[in-house]
């Protein structure tokens, strides 16, 4: 994993912010070492003086988790993702995160604003690739919050939303609401069968 962020030899690419947490009486690597490192690269050391080499105070789980996110937002831009890659440590994370119910309080791992069909599928792969779960973002109207799950892929649909009219044939993007579409088919005096509530995503509703 670490070889995903920066060189064996050299970890300078590293920009994640980094604490080294080590046990007093570690027999297998002594504190001498994580000295060392801390020296080094200029990471803090926490030394827990009561314990060996299983400190109380990690989380693997999360470290993993923190660990697929970075990853997978790496392999994203590496894939040539055209969109916004949104991840907790983005100004508008909470802004973008937040669904229609708003007793529904998720935090993805990552949102992949799309902005073309290319990078649904660039997502979709990437998030197969690091075993990560996806939800489908379009109107962020379903009751259920269906949009967003904790420590799941987003895939933002919101900012597809071209509209092409050609005669009686409508060609929607996934992001627009249902008062968008409508918006856009009245001035050609057109109506088409959709949600009763125009802040409805039209990918949401079409595909439900």
């Amino acid at each position: 994993l670490m070889a995903s962020f920066a060189n064996a030899t050299d970890l300078s690419g590293l920009t994640t912010p980094t604490t080294l947490i080590w046990g007093r009486h570690d027999k297998a690597t002594p504190p001498a070492v994580a000295e060392a490192a801390s020296r080094r690269h200029g990471w803090p050391l926490h030394v827990i003086e009561d314990c060996a080499d299983d400190p109380p105070v990690e989380q693997p789980a999360a470290l993993v988790r923190t660990l697929r996110a970075a990853l997978a937002a790496h392999a994203l831009a590496a894939a040539g993702f055209g969109g916004e890659i949104v991840g907790r440590d983005h100004r508008r994370y909470d802004e973008l995160r937040a669904v229609f119910n708003g007793m529904i309080d998720r935090r993805p791992a990552l949102l992949a604003r799309c902005a073309s069909a290319r990078d649904v599928s660039t997502a979709v792969r990437v998030a197969r690739e690091h075993g990560m779960p996806v939800t489908v973002y379009a109107g962020g109207h379903n009751v259920t919050g269906a949009a967003v799950r904790d420590d799941a892929l987003t895939i933002d649909l919101r900012p597809l939303k071209a509209v092409e009219i050609d005669g009686r044939v409508c060609r929607a993007g996934a992001g627009l609401t249902w008062g968008e579409l409508d918006a856009a088919t009245q001035a050609h005096g057109l109506a088409v069968t959709g949600g009763r509530i125009s802040t409805t995503g039209v990918g949401g509703l079409a595909v439900g």
